[in-house]
């Protein structure tokens, strides 16, 4: 039976495990996939002449000879054209503008266990928190009353959902999680991401294309290195990330000696010997003088074999994905449990067997790797691969497997897309046609000058004697701006012209057009690219607003947002990848000393190594860390709240230290708002501590109304008594005023009576001589006398 991969040079696909990892069966792979990357005219090779050509645009190093035919200049004959052909690195100025924006944007790795004991885990936390919100009033309750605390010190307390939710965010790592995010971070460190990084923004700005290669060395350490898009061969897909591919090829040129170390000394002197040959005058290769054949020296003490080790050698590095069926034969024990047993794919149950026996076949993708040296029967480092990748799927390991290649090709159709650099081509080729027109103009422009008539000039006469000559009046018009001409001509008549006419020259205005045209080309730039004047750093608008400004820069970063995704989601690949790769080798015991030391001590402590990395699930995103931009706003915000006295200095210097700019928003937001709940209390109490001063005040005011009438009262009191008792006193005084006035009554009408029983006497000779008794006026008054 014909086989359909057979028809296109690829082997079998139903071949058998043992069969794909055979020489025979890789090589022949490996030619048919090198195929297309032979073409002339077309496949991989046409879009290899695309690269390239873009690559040389974008360091301003294209080929001039296109600019020399548009002047129709065929043989190369420059002579009569006095120009600089040199490029004008337009194209290099747009493509080092957005490659350092790149490089400028940092990216962070954030792991997230998705597994189901870390998702519990994490809700148990949560929930521990949420019972110490609700509990929080009866807690402070029993401390005050009782003495204990049912909530542990220290532990944390939310006020509320929003401020849970943020701590989670922040404070809520799993140790397993920290732990392999430093694991990630070494292996960036350990492969030089920063230099590799800079290639790959690079690479999308100029091809819209990038790759990596991620894989385990001799050593079973993570490496991973930029892949050249160039010298990859990747069949038809219609993915961005090329996931659906089956093989990935890579031209790499290599010494020969590191074929020779790459061989393990699969290959022979003499098969070096043949190889070296077959490559000399190619590569940059020095052509070849060392016989034509390498027994034929062997024996010469002048012959080194080492002498053409430092050719350059073409290698098809690949790896190619195959369906393998596993057979596993399951068994019962003695215990009635069952265990399974792997088994040949064409293994087949023995009959009438005692046990209970089943076969369990599984479809599962393997990978299958090889070095081939193009051109030739020599093959090297091939077979299945040792390390096989696979992504687990809700705790489960998937059976598709995945190439060591991480590919991305934005908005690509039909195996093509359009960079920034070819977009930017035809108005890059313009401006440097207008460059050399503005060359041309200028290596033709003749100085302002004068057109004189020599006829007018002649045989004028200034009065002091002799003629002079028309040099001598054109030196003299050229000094003082005067000049003088014979009016009439030889026979007397006069002559309507002018002896010396200003010649000016119109360079001004085609050069003026040609600027306009120059700066057109630009603008066109600009609007096919997205990278307009104020991203490129040209000065904008001095009238234009600040806030049309931040507009207009957003709206070019749009632009390029797919780039920008673009570089994201490679880095994303890459540690997820890179998170695979470190579980296989903990899983597997591999260079735990390493991770020991590279996770910490403390961690260690924390986590069980061998075990808790193994089994995790982790989900990994990249977060972009806030720019200068966003840095410079959000410190603006903090600035502000410190102001206004919304938010505390120790907040502010845990904002500033949040990575995600989002979430230091969400924080500053909440401790505003925790800070005015806050400072609301503080008010409320103080007004009722006012109030109550304010009561006790009044109260004590009231006091000492009462305590002022009271004393007024007894004040009034003893007034009153004190009246009383003069009022008494007086009424006492007035009584014994009464009985002595009584007294002194009966005592005058005694002696009123006696004066009466005397009465007869007065008709006596004494009674003139008597004198009369006065009357008496009171108590101020004098006593009444008597008589003696």
């Amino acid at each position: 039976m014909l086989d359909i991969d057979s028809v296109h040079g690829f082997p079998s696909e139903i071949a058998s495990s043992k069969e794909k990892a055979s020489y025979d069966y890789i090589i022949q792979y490996a030619r048919a996939m090198y195929e297309p990357y032979r073409y002339a005219e077309g496949g991989f090779a046409r879009d290899n002449k695309r690269i390239i050509l873009n690559r040389k645009y974008a360091e301003g190093l294209q080929s001039i000879d296109k600019y020399k035919n548009r002047f129709s200049i065929e043989d190369g004959d420059v002579s009569y054209l006095n120009l600089d052909w040199s490029v004008v690195p337009v194209i290099p100025k747009y493509v080092d503008l957005w490659v350092g924006e790149m490089i400028n944007q940092d990216l962070s790795i954030e792991c997230d266990a998705i597994d189901p004991v870390s998702r519990m885990a994490k809700d148990d936390k949560r929930k521990e928190y949420l019972t110490n919100m609700v509990v929080k009033g009866l807690n402070e309750y029993l401390e005050a009353e009782m003495g204990f605390s049912i909530i542990p010190k220290g532990e944390y307390i939310p006020d509320s959902q929003d401020e849970l939710d943020i701590h989670m965010k922040l404070n809520s790592k799993l140790a397993t999680e920290m732990a392999m995010e430093e694991a990630i971070d070494f292996e960036l460190y350990a492969s030089d991401w920063e230099r590799t990084k800079e290639k790959i923004i690079r690479d999308l700005a100029v091809i819209k294309k990038s790759a990596l290669k991620v894989y385990f060395d001799e050593n079973n350490k993570i490496k991973f290195r930029y892949a050249d898009w160039a010298n990859i061969i990747v069949p038809y897909s219609v993915k961005d990330d090329l996931s659906d591919v089956r093989y990935v090829g890579e031209i790499i040129k290599v010494p020969l000696y590191e074929a020779r170390r790459m061989s393990k000394g699969s290959l022979t002197e003499d098969a070096l010997f043949e190889i070296a040959k077959s490559f000399a005058g190619r590569n940059n290769n020095r052509s070849w003088n060392y016989g034509a054949s390498f027994h034929k020296y062997y024996y010469d003490n002048s012959f080194d074999p080492g002498s053409y080790d430092d050719f350059l050698i073409d290698v098809l590095d690949f790896t190619f994905i195959s369906i393998n069926t596993d057979v596993w034969e399951k068994k019962t024990n003695n215990y009635g449990g069952f265990y399974f047993q792997p088994r040949p794919s064409d293994y087949e149950l023995p009959e009438n067997s005692k046990q209970k026996r089943e076969l369990i076949k599984k479809d599962l993708e393997y990978t299958y790797k090889g070095k081939w040296i193009v051109n030739s029967d020599y093959l090297i480092d091939y077979g299945l691969e040792t390390n096989i990748m696979r992504d687990k799927q809700s705790g489960k390991f998937s059976p598709k497997a995945v190439h060591p290649y991480i590919f991305i090709a934005p908005n690509i159709y039909d195996m093509e897309n359009k960079s920034l650099v070819e977009r930017m081509i035809p108005h890059a080729d313009q401006i440097q046609l207008i460059h050399l027109k503005i060359q041309q103009l200028l290596s033709k422009l003749t100085p302002p000058g004068q057109a004189i008539d020599i006829n007018a000039l002649k045989d004028v006469v200034l009065g002091k004697g002799g003629a002079w000559s028309p040099l001598e009046l054109q030196e003299l018009y050229a000094q003082t701006g005067v000049f003088y001409h014979n009016g009439v001509d030889e026979e007397g008549r006069p002559m309507n012209r002018r002896p010396i006419e200003e010649i000016h020259n119109s360079i001004g205005n085609v050069l003026q057009e040609l600027t306009g045209m120059y700066n057109f080309e630009i603008q066109q730039i600009r609007d096919v690219t997205g990278l307009n004047e104020i991203r490129d750093a040209t000065l904008p608008d001095k009238e234009s607003a600040v806030t049309t400004q931040r507009m207009a820069l957003q709206s070019s970063r749009n632009a390029t947002r797919s780039l920008n995704y673009a570089y994201r989601y490679l880095f994303e690949a890459l540690a997820r990848r890179l998170g695979l790769m470190v579980q296989y080798n903990v899983g597997n015991g591999i260079n735990l000393d390493l991770y020991e030391n590279v996770i910490g001590y403390q961690n260690m402590r924390a986590i069980d190594l061998t075990k808790d990395l193994k089994l995790l699930e982790m989900g990994i995103k990249v977060q972009a860390l806030p720019d200068e931009g966003e840095k410079m706003l959000l410190e603006q915000n903090i600035q502000q709240s410190l102001a206004q006295k919304e938010l505390l200095l120790e907040d502010a210097i845990t904002i500033r230290s949040i990575p995600n700019e989002k979430l230091a928003n969400q924080y500053l937001t909440l401790k505003r708002k925790k800070y005015s709940e806050r400072k609301m209390e503080e008010d409320k109490a103080r007004i009722q501590a006012q109030m109550q001063e304010a009561q006790q005040a009044a109260a004590l005011k009231s006091e000492e109304e009462m305590q002022k009438i009271q004393i007024q009262a007894q004040a009034d009191i003893m007034v009153e008594n004190n009246k009383k008792e003069k009022e008494a006193a007086l009424e006492r005084e007035r009584h014994e005023f009464k009985m002595e006035e009584l007294r002194l009554a009966g005592e005058y009408k005694s002696t009123h009576i006696q004066l009466a029983s005397d009465e007869e006497f007065k008709n006596t000779t004494l009674s003139s001589t008597i004198k009369q008794p006065k009357v008496y006026t009171g108590a101020g008054g004098a006593k009444p006398s008597v008589a003696p």
